[in-house]
C-alpha cells in the first residue's frame, strides 16, 4: 500500500480534539497527503463500509456510553483488514499493551504529539497490519493452491451451520477428488502435478459463488462449503456440473496436453448431517460412491447410500475373516468342446456363502476385496483350493484339461505376483500347463512393465493366457499381437441375443476372424439354448462355455455330473 493519499477515519466525540489532530495532520496544506473523516461515535463509524473507504482508524479510547475495548470490538467486526489506533488521554504502559493485544496496532497520547509522531504512527500502524496480515495468510491459506485450508473452512463451516439454524437456510459440502492424479505425477513428474493442482483451483474459483469457501484438504482433494441455498438440488447440480464440465478441460503443461477429470460427493445440511465432521464424512462417502460409479461424476449422500456404505464396512471385516477361514470356495463352470464331444476344461470361479449375510455375489465382494487390498489373500486362496481339486478331478476326466483361474488387475501390482503363484503350483504339483489364468481388456490400458514382466514370467512358465469379455472394452489388435494371449473368449452380452441381432452375429464374426488370423483359439460365453449353439458351430467356434450345458458347481457336484455324463 502507498502513502500518496492516506483515507483516514477519525473517531472522536470531542470536536476540538477532531479539529486539533486534522490541523496537526496539515490537511490545508497543498501539498497534503491525508484525507479524514470524522465521526462522533462508533456507531455511527460501523455505519460506513471502512474496509474500502480507509486505510487507518484511529479510535478515542474514552468515548461517551462504550468502553474503549468495546468500542475496538465494534469497529473489528466491520472489519479484520484495517489497522487501528487508539487514542488515551493516560499514558498508561497495561492499557497500551491491553489495546495492542486486542488487535490495534498503535496508540498516542493525547495533548502529546505533532504531526510528526502522527504521521509516523499511520506509517507504522499500516506496515505493522499488512505483516500481520500477510502472517495469517500463511498459516490460512495453501501456498500452492491460494485456498484457504482445512481448519479454515471447518471454521467457517460452524458459522455457516449456525446462521442456517437460525434463518433456515441450507448449506451444501461438495468433496472433490482428482481421479488418477497419482498416475499423473508419477507419468509427468510432480512439478506438473503441482502445476495441475493450481490450475484446478483456479478453475474452481470461477465455478463458485463469491461467498462460497474452497479449501485444499490434502492432495488432490478439495472440500467446498457453498452456503445460502435457495433451492438446495437445483443449485449443487448446476455447480457441480459445472466444476465437472471444467475440470474436464485439457491442461496444458510444457508443451505436453494432460487431460485431467474429478469425482465430487455432495452432503447438504442439515438431511445429511448437524455437524461440520459428519457433513464431510458423509460427502466423502458420496464421492467415493461416484468413484465406483465410474469417476467423472458426482453423488449426493443419501440415507439408502449411508446403508450400503454400513453393509459394505460390515462385508469388509466378515471378508477378512472369511478369507482367514477359507470360507470363499471355488465352483467349476465347465468349458465343452463340442466338435470332440468332451470336456475342455473349467473355470474356477469364487463363491461366497457368508454365514452372516448369506450368498453375497462376486459382483459384490470381488470390488471389495480389490478396494481394500484382500484381493492378493483371496487370489491366493482360490489358487491353492484349485491345486488340491484338479488332483481329485484328474481321477475322473479321463483326457487332458485345464482349470482357468481369473485374475484381477489389482493383483499385478505386486512385484513377486507371478513368481508367488507359480510356486504355489510347484508346492501342489501341479503342471503350469494344466492352468489358465483369466484377463480382462482394462489390464491392458496400463502398459506398465510389471504387467507386461509378470505375463511373459506366465508364458515362459507354459501357463495358457485367456482373454475374458473380449469385445465389450477397450478391444485393440495391437495388444493382442504384442501380448501372449492364446484364446480369446467372446462375451456373453453378444452370445444372448445372436440368433435375433445382427451386431452381435456381426462381432461374433469377426471376432472368429481375428482369432484365426493371429491363431488364437476361442470359447463362447453365455450359452444357454440349442439355437445358440448352432449359430456359434456354422461360425467355426467350438468352444462352448454356459448353461446350456450347467451351472457352476462345487467340486462335489461337479465329481457327480462327470460322472453322471
Amino acid at each position: 500500500m502507498g502513502y500518496a493519499l492516506q483515507k483516514i477515519l477519525l473517531i472522536e466525540d470531542d470536536p476540538k480534539d477532531a479539529l486539533l489532530f486534522s490541523s496537526l495532520l496539515g490537511i490545508d496544506e497543498p501539498k497534503n497527503k491525508y484525507f479524514v473523516t470524522h465521526v462522533s461515535s462508533a456507531e455511527k463509524a460501523i455505519e460506513k463500509d471502512i474496509e474500502k473507504e480507509y486505510d487507518v482508524v484511529f479510535l478515542d479510547m474514552n468515548l461517551p456510553g462504550v468502553s474503549g475495548f468495546d468500542a475496538i470490538e465494534k469497529i473489528q467486526s466491520r472489519t479484520a483488514n484495517i489497522p487501528i489506533v487508539v487514542l488515551t488521554g493516560n499514558n498508561d504502559e497495561a492499557f497500551a499493551t491491553s489495546a495492542i493485544k486486542k488487535g490495534c496496532q498503535d496508540y498516542l497520547v493525547k495533548g502529546c504529539n505533532d504531526g510528526d509522531t502522527i504521521r509516523r504512527s499511520i506509517r507504522y500502524a499500516i506496515d505493522r497490519k499488512d505483516f500481520e496480515n500477510k502472517i495469517i495468510d500463511l498459516a490460512r491459506y495453501d501456498t500452492l493452491t491460494n485456498v484457504v485450508k482445512r481448519d479454515v473452512i471447518y471454521d467457517r463451516m460452524e458459522k455457516a451451520i449456525s446462521l442456517s439454524k437460525r434463518n433456515g437456510i441450507k448449506l451444501a459440502v461438495f468433496f472433490l477428488d482428482l481421479d488418477n492424479f497419482k498416475h499423473i505425477n508419477d507419468t509427468y513428474g510432480h512439478l506438473a502435478g503441482d502445476f495441475i493442482l493450481k490450475e484446478i483451483a483456479s478453475r474452481l474459483k470461477i465455478c463458485v459463488r463469491s461467498h462460497d469457501t474452497i479449501a485444499r484438504f490434502g492432495g488432490d482433494e478439495f472440500v467446498i462449503l457453498l452456503e445460502g441455498l435457495k433451492s438446495e438440488i437445483d443449485d449443487c447440480n448446476i455447480i457441480a456440473e459445472r466444476i465437472i464440465k471444467s475440470i474436464n478441460k485439457p491442461i496444458r503443461y510444457e508443451g505436453t496436453v494432460i487431460s485431467i477429470s474429478g469425482s465430487l460427493g455432495i452432503s447438504i445440511y442439515p438431511e445429511c448431517a448437524d455437524n461440520c465432521s459428519d457433513l464431510v464424512m458423509n460427502a466423502d462417502a458420496a464421492l467415493q460412491f461416484a468413484k465406483q460409479e465410474g469417476k467423472n461424476t458426482y453423488h449426493f449422500y443419501t440415507e439408502s447410500l449411508n446403508q450400503k456404505i454400513v453393509r459394505s464396512n460390515n462385508l469388509e471385516i466378515t471378508l477378512r475373516k472369511a478369507i482367514e477361514n477359507a470360507e470363499i470356495q471355488p465352483h467349476y463352470h465347465p468349458i465343452m468342446d463340442v466338435k470332440r464331444n468332451r470336456i475342455e476344461g473349467v473355470e474356477a470361479l469364487a463363491r461366497w456363502n457368508c454365514k452372516k449375510f448369506g450368498i453375497i455375489s462376486p459382483v459384490e465382494f470381488i470390488p471389495l476385496a480389490e478396494k481394500t487390498g484382500l484381493i492378493n489373500e483371496l487370489g491366493e486362496l482360490i489358487l491353492r483350493q484349485v491345486c488340491r481339486d484338479y488332483h481329485q478331478m484328474k481321477t475322473l476326466v479321463k483326457q487332458p484339461f485345464k482349470i482357468s483361474v481369473n485374475i484381477s488387475a489389482k493383483q499385478f501390482e505386486k512385484k513377486d505376483f507371478a513368481s508367488k503363484f507359480i510356486n504355489i503350483l510347484m508346492e501342489n504339483n501341479i503342471s503350469p500347463k494344466n492352468i489358465a489364468f483369466e484377463i480382462t481388456e482394462s489390464l491392458f490400458m496400463d502398459n506398465s512393465e510389471k504387467i507386461t514382466s509378470a505375463l511373459k514370467t506366465f508364458k515362459e512358465a507354459g501357463i495358457s493366457l485367456h482373454l475374458d469379455d473380449f469385445g465389450t472394452g477397450y478391444s485393440s489388435l495391437s495388444y493382442l499381437s504384442r501380448l501372449p494371449v492364446d484364446t480369446l473368449k467372446i462375451d456373453k452380452s453378444f452370445v444372448s441375443d445372436i440368433n435375433k441381432n445382427t451386431n452381435s452375429q456381426v462381432i461374433s464374426k469377426a471376432i472368429m476372424g481375428i482369432a484365426n488370423s493371429l491363431n488364437l483359439a476361442v470359447i463362447s460365453e453365455g450359452v444357454e439354448n440349442k439355437k445358440q449353439l448352432e449359430y456359434l458351430k456354422d461360425i467355426g467356434c467350438s468352444k462352448i462355455q454356459g448353461y446350456y450345458f450347467a451351472k457352476p458347481m462345487a467340486l462335489d457336484h461337479f465329481k457327480e455330473w462327470i460322472m453322471a455324463g
